[in-house]
């Protein structure tokens, strides 16, 4: 048999004086796999020695300018690629790191994005491609909020599940021990609805890092006068100011009599500083009965204290507020994630939602998952309606107004060169009868625009590039002497005489 015939073989050439008859192949699928890789090597290598055009910017650059997605057998330039990657991870999209071609669409390969990311966005792509794994494959596993505080990500097990939809699955975390709820991600309590509000747990954050302040051994003593006797201010008639408030209870407004922008305001009383009557307290009120004391007939007294930092933490207490405002803007605009909780905002279209983030559909209407493979099911058999009331009323507006209004550039290339669908026929094979491509109207020349040698259609100029290819016939020619190019492009730019391939002007 074959197995027997090439056993003598090998130990005939294992016995052979002539060197050039040893066969150090032991293992015929290991050496095929050799080739293989070998070959691969130098197709690759002989592969960048060419001149190649990058589907993105349908620029031409050599070889040595592309890189491989790896997930497919995809290629483009490094400069796409790079730019298109950097902005998945600063934005956080790093599902969307795919191939560009839609046809393709396979997840690109963590070598190709070494090559082209810096190390700290590459870092940056690492913790987020952790986190969305974590995430999306683990339902027992929430982030330390303290832990993320300090720029530091640090997952947490649930060390206490719940026994009931009613209580709140508390998890430990292995690094800093603090013990929090999963679900609101404050500190730990026993039920569901005792869970905190996401913009009360923001402002805890931004609390815990006015108290963390550095402060001299004189800042603090001061302050603490400051803050044990506070400071009085007398609304006597209605042409005296009152200060406006915010989510904290502090003033909101840069100064007001004696106060100034960031004051906590202790306690507001009806009368005079000799005779009052208490109307609010910090510690028995909330906000709003506090702007409703405000709003009283005067005469008022108002007891206030500056920041316990001084005017250090009246600037950190000023950005957190603007936090605050940014947080309750995009919670009023925006719906939750039901599995990674990243908050998700809708500009226009239906109800059907995919997070960037972990992949999960959901609806946008009542928050659930939905399945990903029929999601539209959702929305007939659960009753919650595709479209809202207010996004169909909006398309039925831009209809009656004559559509969305047509972008005028896109207008302006319709005049010239006519249908969309001869303008793809001019990139494709060669079609039509006796194999003619179909023909357009010739576009209107611009500032700079040069003459296809073959066709006659004015191109336009890419920056100060002399290399140019038609839009419509693909001839690969020079902006400078307007000549055809043939073979490799850079060739036509060296030597003596040669065009230069870059304008000066």
């Amino acid at each position: 048999d074959f197995d027997g015939r090439l056993e003598e073989a090998l130990a005939a050439s294992a016995e052979a004086t002539d060197v050039r008859a040893v066969a150090d192949c032991v293992d015929p699928a290991a050496s095929l796999q050799e080739l293989l890789r070998y070959s691969e090597q130098q197709e690759l290598i002989h592969w960048r020695t060419r001149t190649h055009t990058c589907n993105i910017c349908f620029s031409e650059k050599a070889g040595t300018q592309f890189v491989q997605l790896g997930g497919c057998d995809h290629a483009f330039c490094t400069e796409c690629m790079g730019e298109m990657s950097q902005l998945h991870v600063r934005e956080g999209s790093i599902l969307e790191l795919k191939c560009p071609l839609p046809d393709c669409r396979s997840e690109v390969a963590a070598s190709m994005l070494a090559q082209v990311l810096d190390e700290p966005t590459y870092d940056r792509w690492l913790r987020l491609k952790f986190d969305q794994v974590v995430t999306s494959e683990m339902d027992d596993v929430a982030f330390c909020p303290r832990c993320e505080e300090n720029d530091r990500s640090s997952p947490s097990l649930v060390t206490d599940p719940p026994a009931s939809e009613e209580d709140a699955p508390i998890a430990t975390c292995p690094h800093c021990e603090y013990m929090f709820c999963t679900k609101c991600l404050g500190v730990a309590h026993g039920k569901v609805a005792d869970c905190i509000s996401e913009e009360d747990r923001m402002m805890q954050v931004a609390m815990r890092r006015l108290d963390n302040a550095q402060q001299t051994l004189a800042e603090k003593r001061k302050n603490k006068r400051v803050q044990a006797g506070g400071k009085l201010y007398e609304v006597l008639s209605e042409d005296d100011p009152v200060p406006a408030v915010d989510v904290t209870g502090c003033v909101s407004q840069e100064e007001v009599g004696p106060m100034k922008e960031g004051d906590e305001i202790v306690s507001v009383s009806l009368g005079t500083k000799d005779n009052y009557k208490p109307l609010w307290t910090r510690r028995e009120h909330g906000v709003p009965q506090l702007e409703a004391a405000l709003a009283s007939r005067p005469p008022l007294v108002i007891r206030f204290r500056p920041p316990a930092g001084g005017e250090r933490d009246r600037q950190r207490k000023k950005k957190m507020l603007e936090e605050l405002m940014t947080l309750r803007a995009i919670k009023q605009d925006s719906q939750p994630c039901p599995k990674c909780g990243v908050r998700i905002m809708r500009s226009q279209g239906c109800n059907h939602m995919r997070c960037t983030h972990c992949d999960t559909h959901f609806c946008y209407r009542c928050g659930r998952p939905i399945p990903s493979d029929n999601p539209y099911s959702h929305f007939s058999a659960q009753g919650c309606p595709t479209f809202d009331d207010s996004e169909v009323r909006r398309v039925a507006e831009e209809q009656a107004r004559g559509g969305p209004g047509e972008d005028r550039e896109l207008e302006e290339l319709r005049r010239q060169f006519g249908r969309q669908e001869d303008l793809f026929a001019h990139f494709q094979a060669h079609g039509g009868n006796n194999g003619q491509r179909p023909r357009i109207a010739r576009r209107e020349r611009h500032a700079n625009d040069t003459a296809c040698p073959t066709c006659r259609q004015w191109n336009s100029r890419n920056g100060r590039l002399n290399h140019a290819r038609c839009f419509a016939c693909r001839t690969s020619y020079c902006h400078h002497c307007g000549k055809r190019i043939e073979g490799a492009v850079p060739r036509h730019f060296q030597g003596e005489g040669a065009c230069p391939q870059h304008n000066t002007s």
